[in-house]
């Protein structure tokens, strides 16, 4: 492979923004010199000052393949996701069918071996009768196990305490810091908060705007409790997907202020944040209805301002997508019928650094929780940092802006809910293991995705 060398851009690594050059030779990154070094290669790119990242690494996407891919296809989603600067992916068993035993699994490795964009890797789905399968699965090349405690989308749904202790307990025995990934909501809860809305407010009425009344706080809270309380007791390690109360940060910060964090900067317990639920409130289901339809809900400007803090303060551990596209003949339905979850992975970084810009928190806050945090916590091998003799998995992003238009997505389903934005940066360059996959507009050179290995 020739030598490519990126001059003049800010690079922000590892919690500090410098000016660098960077060259890579046989897809990964050869040397990072101060920019008044100027090394010779095959190639040179020009930075102009543009910021340069690591590849971002996402530990929670649905591409919809096998069985739903009128949504989506692990081919689709993941050019969408290069093309925002997602260079890796760990993906959701709830498809059709589901990923719950190793011939499921072989099956998405083979189809992301041929049609995957990006870096690939696939979760064991629990289901509650598959432990077997989960203790036997091969950990280096699978990031974790995923657990519903809610039933949200798909036919998975873990959520006896007696299943889940054991299902804790014996991956901690056998498979020692794998994380048990987690959708924490309470099913009862729900139930009974749909009964109790339907009181006040006749069901066929219903619209999104009523969502987080019925997917509410306390279905959410009394869920993640319970995970992290069976995880203490277990010492298990688990993940927290997408929190999105005032109430369920609050658990996490008295859990971090008295459990020290280990060698590697985590406790045992993590937590994750989505995108919509730090760029979206109640105030927005006006606007866009169905298209940010999720589960759990997006809630209140209060509950938004609590991530928030709790991202820069470095309570939440990573942020990523829940990216879960759905047709927009699906979203378009009435709101009972309606699928939750949306597509976001294209345009997830430019999110992030509007927000960034309007103080929320640093440029280097949203590197660390999209690239760094995320590789470390499931040992993600060599990627996730901009370091010598890491892969060149690296994206170039600049100031000039970004406008969303539905014929610019990659998205099979052809919408998205920041569709008509105009966020301030444009993602314009895409390394993948060394190859320019994406530049100016355009894909350059494809091919070159690879398996993700994990360090355990």
């Amino acid at each position: 492979m020739a030598s490519l060398a990126i001059r003049d851009v800010q690079l922000i690594n590892e919690g500090e923004i410098r000016q660098v050059n960077v060259e890579v030779r046989d897809g990964i990154i050869w040397s990072i010199d101060p920019v008044n070094r100027r090394r010779i290669a095959d190639r040179t790119l020009e930075g102009h000052g543009a910021y340069l990242l690591p590849g971002l690494v996402d530990d929670q996407v649905h591409f919809r393949e096998p069985g739903l891919t009128h949504k989506g296809c692990i081919a689709t989603e993941s050019r969408a996701a290069l093309r925002g600067g997602v260079t890796s992916y760990m993906e959701m068993p709830n498809t059709h069918p589901s990923t719950c035993d190793r011939s499921e699994w072989e099956w998405k490795m083979a189809t992301a071996a041929r049609d995957s964009a990006a870096n690939y890797s696939f979760y064991m789905g629990a289901n509650g009768h598959n432990l077997s399968n989960l203790l036997e699965a091969d950990y280096k090349r699978i990031p974790g196990v995923k657990i519903f405690m809610g039933s949200s989308t798909g036919e998975l749904l873990v959520d006896h305490p007696e299943i889940l202790r054991e299902v804790y307990c014996k991956m901690h025995t056998t498979h020692p810091g794998v994380p048990i990934s987690l959708h924490c909501e309470n099913d009862q809860v729900i139930a009974q908060a749909a009964i109790d809305y339907e009181a006040i407010k006749p069901r066929a009425l219903w619209t999104a705007a009523d969502h987080p009344r019925i997917r509410n706080h306390e279905g959410c809270y009394v869920s993640s409790r319970l995970a992290r309380e069976l995880a203490e007791a277990c010492s298990a390690d688990i993940h927290i997907l997408h929190l999105t109360t005032k109430e369920e940060v609050a658990d996490i910060v008295d859990y971090k202020k008295r459990v020290p964090a280990g060698p590697n900067g985590f406790r045992s317990i993590t937590t994750e944040a989505c995108v919509h639920h730090l760029w979206f409130d109640e105030n927005d289901y006006e606007r866009l209805g169905n298209r940010i339809k999720w589960n759990p809900a997006i809630k209140a400007a209060e509950d938004r301002k609590a991530l928030l803090e709790a991202v820069r303060e470095g309570w939440i551990d990573v942020v990523a997508t829940d990216h879960a596209p759905h047709s927009a003949e699906e979203k378009n339905r009435p709101y009972t019928e309606a699928p939750s979850g949306g597509p976001l992975l294209q345009h997830s970084l430019l999110m992030m650094w509007d927000l960034a810009l309007k103080g929320h928190f640093g440029f280097e806050r949203v590197v660390q929780a999209m690239c760094h945090a995320p590789a470390l916590r499931f040992g993600v091998h060599g990627r996730g940092f901009v370091r010598e003799g890491y892969a060149a998995d690296l994206v170039l992003l600049r100031n000039k802006p970004t406008v969303v238009r539905e014929d610019d997505l990659e998205y099979r389903c052809g919408w998205s809910p920041v569709a008509g934005f105009t966020f301030s940066h444009e993602v314009y360059g895409v390394l993948l293991n060394g190859r320019l996959a994406y530049f100016e507009g355009r894909w350059v050179e494809s091919g070159g995705a690879m398996p993700l290995a994990f360090d355990r």
